[in-house]
C-alpha cells in the first residue's frame, strides 16, 4: 500500500489579515495620496484573497470527487488498475488546472465540471458577477502598475468632442459611476485617486464577503453527500481522535 503525505499552506488568510489591517489604519492617515495608496492596496488584496478562496473551494470539490472515487471497490485487478490510473491522471490534471486558474469565468468552468451547475447562473450570485469581474480587472492594472491615460479630440471629422479612454480603468469607471461611487471621470480629474476612495474599497470589501457566502451556499446546495461518505468521515474522526467537518475532510483529498 502506498502512503502519501502532503503539505500545503494557503495565502488567503494573510491577504485577509492585510486587508483588515489597512482598513484599521485609514482613520490615522491625513495625506490624501497615502490614503489612496492604502485603498488601492485593499482592492488589490481583495482580489488576491478571493482567488485564494476560490482555489481552496475548487480543491475541496476535487477532494470531494476523490473521496467518491476511493469508495468504489473493483475486485478485479485488470479493471482496478486502469480505472485508478486514468482517474489519478485526471485528478492531477485538475489539481494543476485549479492552481493556475484566474478570474471568475475560469473558476466557473471548474465548478460546473464538479457540480454540473454554473456558478455564474445562480440567482444569488448572478447580480454580483459584474462587480467581481471589475474587481479582477482593476486588480490586473494595479498589479502590473499600468498608468491610466486618455485623450479627447475635436476635429472636422468628429461629432463634437470625442473621449478615448480604454482598458481596465475604463471598465472600472463605468461600473463605479453606475454604482454612484464616483461622480467625476478620469478626464475631469486627471488622477487615478478617484478610483481609490474609502467608499470604493468598502464597496469591494462588502462585495467579496457576500460573494464568498453565496459561493459556499452554492456548493452546499449542490453537493450530494452519501451515507457511505458520512461513515468514512465518522471513522476518520474516531481513528484520529479529532472532529473535523466534512469540508475539511474533502480538502485533505484535494491535493
Amino acid at each position: 500500500m502506498a502512503k502519501f503525505v502532503f503539505y500545503q499552506s494557503n495565502l488567503s488568510s494573510y491577504y485577509k489579515e492585510l486587508i483588515d489591517f489597512n482598513i484599521s489604519q485609514r482613520t490615522k492617515i491625513e495625506n490624501n495620496k497615502t490614503l489612496s495608496a492604502i485603498n488601492m492596496n485593499i482592492i488589490l488584496c481583495l482580489a488576491c484573497y478571493l482567488e485564494g478562496i476560490l482555489e481552496d473551494r475548487g480543491n475541496m470539490l476535487l477532494g470531494y470527487n476523490n473521496v467518491i472515487h476511493n469508495t468504489v471497490n473493483l475486485d478485479e485487478f485488470e479493471l482496478r488498475k486502469p480505472f485508478n490510473v486514468i482517474y489519478h491522471n485526471i485528478s492531477d490534471f485538475f489539481h494543476h488546472k485549479i492552481s493556475q486558474t484566474t478570474g471568475i469565468d475560469n473558476f466557473d468552468k471548474i465548478f460546473e465540471i464538479f457540480l454540473d451547475e454554473s456558478l455564474k447562473q445562480n440567482s444569488n450570485i448572478k447580480p454580483l458577477i459584474e462587480g467581481i469581474n471589475v474587481l479582477f480587472q482593476i486588480r490586473n492594472v494595479i498589479a502590473h502598475g499600468r498608468q491610466a491615460y486618455a485623450y479627447e479630440i475635436e476635429a472636422y471629422y468628429t461629432n463634437g468632442v470625442e473621449e478615448h479612454f480604454n482598458g481596465g480603468y475604463k471598465k472600472a469607471e463605468e461600473y463605479l459611476i453606475k454604482k454612484n461611487l464616483i461622480s467625476q471621470k478620469f478626464v475631469d480629474t486627471e488622477s487615478v485617486e478617484i478610483y481609490f476612495s474609502n467608499d470604493i474599497s468598502n464597496h469591494f470589501f462588502d462585495l467579496v464577503q457576500n460573494f464568498i457566502i453565496e459561493v459556499d451556499n452554492f456548493i452546499k446546495n449542490n453537493l450530494i453527500i452519501a451515507d457511505s461518505i458520512k461513515d468514512k468521515l465518522k471513522k476518520y474522526n474516531e481513528d484520529n481522535a479529532c472532529n473535523i467537518n466534512m469540508y475539511d475532510y474533502f480538502r485533505m483529498y484535494g491535493v
